[in-house]
């Protein structure tokens, strides 16, 4: 027998030590204890890791009983037990104590490299055997929480302070019991039981106190516990009625049909009725409860049946609540003020201190409402809570507010309008719907126009209802259809509004006077008292329209609200105010001239952007459309009447120059992935009217190509680059692969660009100082432009500009960059300030201008560089005196090329914009788009000397392939250059400088003069790029020489497209 105990220990302790522990097994590593009944011994690991000690009879029979208790190596219990036998875990420097409780002796193995052995003194339990219904007190005398296990008992954990831990009955587990706290424990089987805890942290006493204070309550049965505690405490109840009292007996909860445990404040009580069919159990801890059976119960509950009525009412002095199944409901305070109500719902209702609530059941089923028995009592109502009222269509009620407060009218959903005791109008809306104010003394009328039945309700002691006549509706409502007119008149004494969609609309007080005016509006108007309001429906679908009946009347009229015109292009019209008081005229874009009544001119505006003018009484106005597209006029037809002239000028700006491009997302490119979601976000920046815009397809090219090149960004190391077709080959084919992929995603929007788009090789620096070696095979390579980028500025290289090595070193500091270069090339400079960006330009340390413009992809100021030298940014804003009469865009060209140091003025103060320009002039202007520097270079015009002042504009522009001259060698700088000559000038920079294709020729044919064979390649490509004004007589007038204010205009936007 004792071999085959040995196999069975030995086949645990390998299962142990499958999972990892320390294992004891009999052997010569072991050594082993005799512990005789009644015996207790003590265990020491002294090793540092967990141990195992293993118990058993020394005859190995079955009938032992051992007692352990297993301390932590602080003196903390760890565990215990009672009639185990086997292996137990014993901590590092903790303690095993086992007392031997059976007939037989037993041994206790452990290991002896790992513990110690002595004769404890006192038993591993502190235990109790409890006959039934008897009691135990444990109490905790440790520094630590244990354990006492009480079998299938009622127990009570206490605190040290004599609160309540925890509570239960029926439990055969452990129970914590706190540091200086106690546990009472009470057998509630009719079998003995056992109770027990570690022996040094437990005392353990009979007691006569039960651990619980325990009801059995019969159906209807009420009990009422009260916490005799100076904490919260639990009592456990079946499904049952309760309701529970703070100390001062103020309702702190209630509830029904809800088991488990309920909070019970200090001072407090909790009263519970048995409302279910069967007895229920209810306990608490006993030294915090007493309790007692009888009086009145729980809840006050009554059963309201269909179409009755019920009045509960507080009477305490805190608010409290009522439940109430679905049924209408209204509650009011002591004073009788509404405090709220509602139709057809269920749930839990406040009720303030002695106020009171009124429940209708308006279904045929009966309805339960219940609320602690000790705050309510009820009554019968005659009176329902609400008034309940049912709309067909086509009906109207009115809701008369008898009370002293304000209060609402639910409205499902229909016409409405809300008026205050003295009739004044306060709201109206067209099928609203929710809760409506209505004034005190008020009253609301609401009208149903919808096909399906409308619900309404009020309360019944607040409202009075009184069904109205279909004619005197909420609302005078109108369906206005296009191209009619009709006037609301309002012929109360109040201001009243009307409501309408889209609409020219004319307010006019009773006095005549125009308050307001508008086209294409929509929305409420208010009109003023006996003021009326025309509205005219210019379009061709029906408007609807509506005001508050009481206050409107409303007829048609065969004049409409506005008297208005659209100016075409280049024409003008005259209105004359046609009445003795001055008159307000909306106009678009325009140039404008107000006349007084006896023709003295009043006030003028050359380039004016649209809005409000006001013309004296009798007076007129001459307005002129100076754009390419139609401009409206309007003013009220009361007021004005026009006469039409015509003339001929310039068209409106390109709607793409406002596009803003989401810049930001560009650092964020990584991959072709990362561009397409960035050419995406760009794609979204764009509105209709830009889709088609010519400045808007360029900014998206330049963002494109920006986006593909960071998807193959190299990094300079050591500020070193050295730049060949070899090292620009890689990137520049993954660039081409990204270009490939964001064109196919640009192809499926309705944005079309206008040229390829090139491959820009990016290289970025994290220094600000750079050294960079040039070969000139990369003119060879796939690449169209290098871009490398720094901290504090932008170069840009194009591979086709270099035809011999090159070298460039570059430092910036203090926004100055010192910049040694053999070769023109792009540089980009931050901006000194984020305002009057079109006239920050490139500035030398001898004063010199350079041209520089504002990139919105870059977000830099950028231009092209010839010289060596140190650049910074700098404003340089030019006004001249004599441009105020011509377009805006005329204006913007000026002022824009002057400060870039592009073109100059005849003086400080005076451009000359209507003098012609000739060749020399323009080659000029060109050199310095470029940026290009004459460097001795020698040219072939025949009529070309150092001598002139333009020479070496002259040969650069011939070297750059702009001006060529004429077929006798030529240059002629002297000529007026005509507008043929310098769209094919601007037509070979777009096809060079920024790869452009080809225009269409046919688009030609729409002109009524023909542009002649050389030419109308050139004119086509600069048609498609938007690059001239339009004329509206038609015509091309190619021929004719420019003047300056022209050329200005064609190389602004050459420039804005070219850089």
């Amino acid at each position: 027998m004792k071999k085959a105990f040995f196999s069975l220990a030995a086949a645990l302790l390998l299962l142990f030590s499958l999972f990892g522990f320390s294992t004891l097994a009999a052997g010569t590593d072991d050594l082993s204890s005799t512990v005789a009944p009644g015996g207790s011994i003590c265990f020491s690991n002294t090793s540092s890791n967990n141990g195992f000690i293993h118990t058993g009879p020394a005859d190995r029979r079955s009938d032992f009983i051992i007692d352990y208790a297993i301390y932590n190596s602080d003196g903390s219990v760890k565990a215990s037990g009672t009639g185990s036998r086997g292996i137990q875990n014993v901590p590092a420097g903790g303690r095993a104590i086992v007392t031997n409780a059976g007939s037989s002796t037993i041994e206790v193995y452990r290991k002896k490299t790992a513990f110690s052995a002595s004769v404890s003194s006192y038993p591993a339990l502190a235990k109790l055997q409890l006959a039934p219904s008897a009691s135990a007190k444990f109490t905790n005398i440790s520094s630590a929480g244990a354990p006492v296990s009480t079998g299938p008992a009622a127990y009570a954990a206490y605190n040290s302070d004599y609160t309540l831990s925890d509570f239960g009955t029926g439990s055969a587990s452990l129970h914590a019991v706190p540091v200086g706290g106690y546990l009472i424990c009470t057998n509630s089987t009719s079998s003995t039981i056992t109770v027990y805890g570690a022996y040094e942290a437990f005392t353990v006493e009979s007691t006569k106190k039960a651990a619980l204070n325990r009801l059995t309550l019969a159906v209807n049965e009420t009990a009422v516990y009260t916490n005799n505690s100076s904490s919260d405490a639990y009592i456990n109840t079946d499904k049952a009625d309760y309701a529970i009292y703070y100390g001062s007996g103020a309702i702190m909860t209630y509830g029904t049909g809800v088991a488990g445990n309920k909070s019970v404040p200090s001072g407090g009580s909790i009263i519970i009725t048995n409302s279910g069919n069967t007895p229920i159990d209810i306990y608490g801890a006993a030294e915090i409860f007493s309790s007692s059976k009888g009086g009145q119960p729980a809840l006050l509950r009554k059963t309201v049946e269909g179409g009755a009525s019920i009045l509960l009412i507080n009477v305490t002095s805190e608010s409290s609540s009522v439940y109430t199944g679905r049924a209408d409901y209204a509650s009011y305070a002591s004073n009788g003020n509404l405090t709220g109500f509602a139709s057809n719902s269920s749930g839990t209702r406040a009720v303030e201190a002695y106020g009171s609530i009124v429940i209708t059941n308006n279904l045929t089923a009966s309805v339960t409402v219940y609320a602690p028995f000790e705050v309510f009592k009820a009554e019968t109502s005659s009176a329902p809570a609400l008034l309940n009222t049912t709309l067909s269509k086509g009906k109207t009620v009115r809701f008369e507010n008898k009370g002293t407060l304000a209060a609402n009218v639910y409205l499902s959903r229909g016409d409405y309008a809300v008026y205050n005791s003295e009739g004044s109008f306060v709201a109206c809306a067209e099928n609203g719907s929710g809760m409506i104010e209505v004034p005190s003394r008020g009253e609301i009328v609401i009208t149903n126009n919808n096909s399906s039945d409308l619900s309404a309700y009020a309360p019944e002691a607040v409202f009075t209802r009184v069904y109205s006549d279909s004619n005197k509706p909420a609302l005078l409502k109108t369906t206005l259809p296009g191209g009619s007119t009709i006037v609301y008149f309002n012929y109360s004494s109040d201001i009243a509004p009307v409501t309408t969609g889209k609409v020219d609309y004319v307010s006019a007080m009773s006095s005549g006077y125009i308050s307001a005016f508008g086209s294409g509006g929509s929305g409420t108007f208010q009109v003023s008292a006996e003021g009326t309001l025309k509205l005219t429906n210019a379009g061709s679908y029906p408007v609807s329209i509506y005001g508050p009946f009481r206050n409107f009347m409303a007829w048609s009229d065969t004049v409409p609200a506005l008297y208005l015109n659209e100016i075409a292009p280049g024409k003008n019209i005259t209105y004359y105010n046609t009445t003795s008081s001055r008159q307000s005229l909306i106009v678009g874009k325009c140039k404008f001239f107000v006349y007084k009544h006896n023709g003295v001119l009043a006030s003028s505006r050359n380039n004016f952007e649209g809005g409000s003018v006001d013309i004296p009484a009798n007076g007129r106005i001459e307005i002129y459309n100076i754009g390419t597209s139609f401009i409206t006029v309007y003013g009220p037809s009361s007021c004005f009447a026009d006469k039409n002239n015509y003339m001929s000028i310039y068209d409106v700006e390109d709607p793409g120059r406002e596009l803003v491009l989401p810049t930001g997302l560009l650092k964020s490119v990584i991959n072709s992935s990362t561009a397409l979601n960035a050419i995406d976000s760009a794609l979204n920046s764009f509105d209709e009217k830009q889709y088609k815009s010519v400045a808007a397809a360029e900014k998206l090219a330049l963002f494109a190509e920006n986006a593909a090149s960071r998807t193959a960004s190299q990094t300079i190391k050591d500020s070193q680059l050295s730049l060949d077709a070899e090292k620009l080959k890689t990137p520049a084919a993954a660039v081409a692969t990204a270009l490939t992929a964001i064109k196919e995603r640009i192809g499926k929007s309705e944005v079309s660009l206008l040229r390829e788009l090139r491959t820009i090789v990016r290289f970025a620096s994290g220094s600000d100082s750079l050294s960079i070696s040039i070969t000139a095979d990369i003119k060879d390579a796939e690449a169209d432009l290098i871009i490398i980028d720094t901290p504090s500025y932008r170069l840009y290289i194009n591979p086709a500009d270099i035809t011999e090595d090159a070298e460039i070193t570059a430092s910036y500091e203090d926004g100055k960059l010192s910049l040694e270069t053999s070769i023109v090339l792009g540089l980009g400079l931050s901006p000194i300030s984020a305002k009057n960006l079109d006239f920050q330009t490139f500035k030398t340390a001898d004063e010199t201008i350079i041209a520089a413009r504002y990139n919105p992809v870059s977000g830099l100021i950028e231009g092209n560089i010839g010289n060596s030298g140190v650049y910074t940014v700098s404003e340089n804003k030019k006004e001249f005196t004599d441009i105020g009469d011509y377009a805006k865009e005329v204006q913007d060209a000026i002022t824009f090329l002057a400060a870039k140091g592009i073109i100059n003025g005849k003086s400080n103060t005076s451009y000359a914009p209507s003098a012609t320009i000739t060749r020399a002039e323009t080659a000029a202007l060109l050199v310095r788009v470029l940026g290009a520097v004459y460097k001795g270079e020698e040219g072939s015009f025949t009529d070309v000397s150092k001598a002139n002042w333009f020479y070496e504009s002259a040969i650069l522009s011939q070297k750059l392939g702009l001006i060529g001259g004429y077929t006798d060698g030529s240059f002629k700088g002297n000529n007026v250059i005509t507008k043929n000559e310098l769209l094919t000038v601007a037509a070979r920079l777009l096809s060079s400088r920024m790869g452009w294709g080809e225009g269409d020729s046919s688009a030609l044919d729409k002109y009524k003069d023909a542009v002649p064979d050389w030419a109308r390649a050139s004119a086509a490509l600069c048609l498609k790029a938007e690059l001239y004004p339009e004329r509206v007589d038609g015509s091309f007038s190619g021929a004719e020489g420019l003047t300056r204010a022209d050329a200005a205009v064609i190389l602004y936007r050459l420039y804005m497209l070219m850089n």
